[in-house]
């Protein structure tokens, strides 16, 4: 498949030969001075560093400050390097700077000795790199020097690519820094080490690497490229000239807190652009290598799919880096899961950018674009796995930015981002291990406290207010609240939340009880939401005693979210039960306002306020349900002697027929009938009713006549349940249940058995009544059946106070 040659640049020898003592590093960054571009001829000297730099044009009001940072390498622990200088780093140096330039840096003597005596078996190379802000380090490649031994430096000499093909991009995988990356330089490096480089070639990439490694590191690593080369052409995805005898030139370097690199440096004839950097350390020199490592297979997937937007838009702006760093991630673990099998990968990037959803999806702040992307990653895959890989295809269609190709990628695929997202985030906060195998820092975001309620005791009661903390994404007005010393509201207390949102995106919002002025209680809290198009408010209620908020309840999820839009579930929730004691159902609430609107722009805004409302309630002393929808669970048939299509039948016998001078009633024994008459069917004996004046067992039930009443003692604990109608009414009036229930979480079961439909009563015969109780509104059913028969009708039923 691939063609191996070697190209011999220096000899190497094979006698051992001690390393140069490196240069003493600092801890601290030395601010070295500071050089105007606004001349075409400049001239910068500082110690051991000298720039002399023709401009093709000057840059008024460009200044570019050069600073001295230590070398983060130790040559000592690292078999590659003989000499690592500190590095000098140019910030502020515009990127698409035009001219020539030429660095001068000083050399230890042992470098130069080492030079001199071995001139074949020695080299020294700069090794240069972009410059990000908040990114201390970045890939980059090594380019030879020339050594004026006579000043003792190494001098680097530098012309621009032309301006028509220069491309101001670059792409880092394996990144352990989180946050928001934009060029504004580069850094120089001088590296010396024993060896020399060597390329191999395959059909459409050309790797340099040192002979101190393996010829076996040449043939896998190409291999590897060529398979995901291969595998993102499988996807349909066009690989434009390098399909076509065009190869992406390949550098093995050492790179520091990073796995890749996909990029380009303005070094003219010396790189060009594109490029890929592959971290050397996870190959050791000499090493006969028999398989790539797990991280460097990812990485070599991640950095080629960069090659799939250098192709489709070449233009690395914030219009595009969304999309570019979501769907990387998401074909490292695509690529994985497919070749290898690998079920539970994901990549380190996404893993470290949960909160993503933070930022629009369609329009992300410039800074923050790459970040948000990689978190992103997950929500491609959860696309990928709803409408299969043509989504990815359909992204590369040379528009002009990320948001529009993924609405037409969506649109192709009949789907709609503004429900896609909505469910998305359900799915992300409830079941996080659905994207994420393994490691998860969800959880860790989400449990972060935006806001608490302190509860002050005061003289005649408590006094309630609403704290809101630094990591509270809402502006906030307040009312204090005031319970008696009995626990009854005087004053609820109001909360007030405001901020604007951007398409595709969410935020989320902790609410808990102080620990310092804890509530010894619970209550009501009612939250109302007001906001524009396709926004909405997500609820989820964190149990007490539960340690994580993923996975909570869904109280307004993806479909019953809060919207002033008629889209989910209304504008308004009551949450009976927050609070801190026995009876309280949740101690905390997260709510997640989003909007799911996305447009073309990407840019249209859309104001939220959210109102929320605590209070403390009584205990009721009753529950109403008149409303429940019943369920005739078998047909009135089974108990049917006449067979079917007959209105009598002979042969009948009555099992509830006793002889006369018994003080039993029942039914009657062996009656006269019509010689037509077909024989009887024989029933199940449960169908028998030998009691008078009772209702038989299926007996069918009116829904609008069914009042069910659920009753409390004067401590709030559940007692029992009566019914008008209903199955309490006609088979367990005069019984005593078994009554089960938890106060915690509100959760009973009332249990009746020995049913008196029937004489004697028939201990098979049960009612059961299971709910949960929520402060002033429960929910739940009723079952009626027969051991060995199963269930004969039964009934859903909600029920709130009939005290208010």
């Amino acid at each position: 498949m691939f063609r191996y040659r070697l190209v011999v640049i220096l000899l190497l020898v094979g006698f051992v030969i001690n390393s140069c003592t490196p240069k003493p590093q600092s801890d601290e960054t030395n601010n070295a001075g500071t050089f105007s571009l606004d001349k075409e001829n400049v001239t910068f000297k500082i110690d051991d560093f000298k720039l002399n730099l023709t401009l093709s044009e000057p840059l008024p009001g460009k200044t570019v400050e050069v600073k001295l940072e230590p070398a983060q390498l130790d040559p000592a622990s690292n078999e590659e390097y003989d000499y690592v200088s500190d590095r000098y780093v140019l910030s502020n140096f515009p990127y698409s700077w035009q001219g020539s330039a030429e660095f001068r840096i000083k050399l230890p003597q042992q470098v130069l000795d080492e030079l001199a005596a071995n001139p074949d078996e020695y080299q020294v190379n700069a090794f240069i790199t972009n410059l990000y802000d908040q990114l201390p380090y970045s890939g980059g490649v090594s380019i030879p020097v020339t050594v004026d031994k006579s000043k003792k430096e190494a001098v680097i000499s530098l012309e621009s690519l032309p301006s028509d093909e220069l491309t101001s991009f670059q792409r880092m995988s394996g990144m352990k820094q989180e946050g928001s990356y934009a060029i504004e330089g580069f850094t120089i490096q001088i590296r010396s080490q024993w060896g020399h480089y060597q390329y191999a070639e395959s059909d459409h990439f050309t790797l340099r690497f040192t002979d101190a490694k393996d010829t076996s590191v040449g043939i896998l690593v190409l291999a590897e490229f060529e398979k995901v080369f291969n595998e993102i052409k499988s996807l349909g995805i066009s690989m434009g000239k390098y399909e076509n005898g065009s190869k992406i030139t390949v550098f093995l370097e050492y790179l520091v807190e990073m796995d890749g690199t996909f990029g380009c440096l303005n070094l003219g004839h010396y790189v060009t652009c594109p490029f890929i950097s592959l971290n050397s350390v996870p190959f050791p020199n000499k090493h006969v290598l028999t398989e790539i490592p797990l991280e460097s297979i990812a990485s070599i997937a991640h950095e080629t799919f960069h090659l799939v937007h250098f192709i489709d838009h070449s233009s690395y702006g914030p219009e595009w880096d969304w999309l570019d760093e979501a769907t990387a991630p998401w074909f490292e673990r695509y690529y994985l899961q497919k070749v290898y099998g690998i079920n539970d990968y994901i990549s380190q990037n996404t893993i470290s950018n949960t909160e993503f959803f933070q930022y629009s999806q369609y329009s992300p702040p410039s800074g923050e674009a790459r970040s948000t992307g990689y978190g992103a990653s997950v929500f491609i895959t959860y696309l990928v796995d709803k409408y299969g890989t043509g989504i990815i295809k359909d992204l590369y269609t040379s528009n002009s930015a990320d948001q529009i190709s993924l609405q037409e990628s969506l649109d192709n695929a009949n789907a709609s981002i503004t429900i896609e997202w909505r469910e998305f985030l359900e799915t992300f906060i409830t079941s996080p291990s659905t994207f994420y195998p393994g490691e998860n820092k969800l959880d860790e975001k989400l449990s972060q406290a935006g806001a608490v309620i302190n509860a002050a005791t005061v003289e005649n009661g408590t006094e309630l207010t609403f704290e809101n903390l630094k990591l509270a994404p809402f502006e906030f007005s307040t009312e204090p609240g005031f319970f008696d010393l009995d626990g009854n509201t005087i004053t609820p207390l109001k909360v007030t939340m405001t901020r604007t949102m951007y398409e595709v995106q969410a935020k989320n919002l902790l609410i808990k009880f102080s620990d310092k002025n804890p509530l010894n209680g619970s209550g009501r809290l009612i939250i109302s939401f007001e906001g524009g198009e396709f926004s909405g408010l997500m609820v989820f209620g964190i149990p007490v005693g539960t340690t994580e908020v993923v996975g909570g309840e869904v109280l307004a999820g993806a479909s019953t979210f809060l919207s002033t839009d008629n889209l989910g579930g209304g504008s308004e929730l009551v949450i009976s039960g927050f609070g801190t004691d026995e009876k309280a159902r949740f101690d905390r609430l997260l709510l997640i306002p989003f909007s799911s609107l996305g447009t073309r722009s990407g840019t249209t805004t859309t104001p939220i306020t959210i109102n929320l409302t605590f209070e403390a309630i009584p205990p009721p002393t009753e529950m109403t349900s008149d409303t429940m929808e019943i369920n005739q669970l078998i047909d009135r048939s089974a108990c049917d002697q006449n067979p079917e299509g007959a209105f009598c039948c002979t042969g009948a016998i009555d099992p509830c027929y006793v002889p006369s001078g018994s003080d039993i009633t029942g039914g009657m024994g062996e009656g006269n009938t019509p010689d037509e008459c077909p024989p009887c069917r024989q029933i199940p004996d449960w169908c028998w009713s030998c009691k008078s004046d009772v209702n038989d067992f299926l007996y069918e039930f009116n829904p609008d006549e069914v009042v069910m009443t659920i009753h409390f003692d004067e401590n709030g604990n559940l007692s029992g349940i009566t019914d008008l109608y209903g199955p309490h009414m006609l088979f367990a009036g005069n019984l005593t249940p078994e009554i089960q229930f938890n106060p915690i979480d509100g959760s009973f079961t009332i249990t009746y058995r020995g049913l008196h439909y029937n004489q004697p009563p028939q201990q098979k015969a049960y009612l059961i009544y299971k709910g949960v109780i929520n402060g002033d509104t429960a929910q739940g059913s009723w079952t009626l059946g027969y051991d060995g028969v199963g269930e004969i009708a039964s009934a859903n039923w909600t029920a709130e106070s009939s005290i208010p």
